[in-house]
């Protein structure tokens, strides 16, 4: 969903976002909250409800496109790159 380095969320990194970028993050928390339940209703093992979880985040964010914290989204020009 966002463009920037792998490893640990900054400190402070809500508050970098714009509107429609922190809505983006709370659906994509809603989707993961959703598959747990889902995964741990149904019994399945504790690594099956966390793939479902990292499926449905992962679908969600190839569907929004991602962008740069603070800056309007970024799309795939037709090579494949990103370009702002």
């Amino acid at each position: 969903m966002f463009h920037m380095p792998p490893g640990k969320v900054p400190e402070g990194f809500r508050d970098t976002l714009t509107g429609l970028q922190l809505a983006h993050l709370t659906t994509a928390e809603t989707a993961t909250v959703r598959a747990l339940q889902d995964g741990m209703a149904a019994g399945e093992p504790y690594k099956a409800v966390f793939q479902l979880a990292k499926a449905r985040c992962e679908r969600f964010a190839a569907l929004i496109g991602k962008s740069v914290p603070g800056v309007a989204l970024i799309a795939a020009n037709d090579h494949g790159r990103l370009s702002a």
